[in-house]
């Protein structure tokens, strides 16, 4: 990232927040290994599905090469210990859970349930 890019992007508090793929997250955390990486994941399949649908046209070839991104995406993310995975069911209450987490107040019940959560995703995008 260029200076002004990480500029751009810092919070009020010092923090550098970004939105990376999770091949850049790789590069993140070898430059700098306590980088804080937060996977924002739907409450279901079907919430998941429609939130691709309401973005506009599109037929089923494209929803479903879009799932087979996001399937690669989050299955790169499952195998990796560093990912916390936060529940977007609520803008307030995902806002909420981000900074958390950037603050370092882990909620371990929050993170098993977003990681479970993870693993019904990908099982229901392989039915799909």
């Amino acid at each position: 990232l260029h200076s002004s890019e990480f500029k751009n992007n810092m919070d009020g508090y010092g923090k550098f927040i970004n939105e990376v793929d999770v091949r850049g997250v790789d590069t993140f955390k070898q430059v700098k290994p306590d980088t804080t990486t937060i996977f924002v994941i739907p409450p279901s399949f079907e919430v998941w599905k429609q939130r691709l649908l309401d973005r506009g046209q599109m037929d089923d070839t494209e929803l479903r090469s879009r799932l087979i991104s996001a399937h690669n995406e989050l299955l790169t993310a499952v195998k990796t210990t560093y990912y916390h995975f936060l529940v977007n069911d609520n803008l307030e209450k995902a806002v909420s859970g981000a900074q958390k987490i950037i603050n370092g107040e882990i909620d371990t019940r929050h993170e098993e349930y977003g990681r479970r959560l993870a693993l019904e995703l990908l099982e229901q995008i392989d039915k799909f």
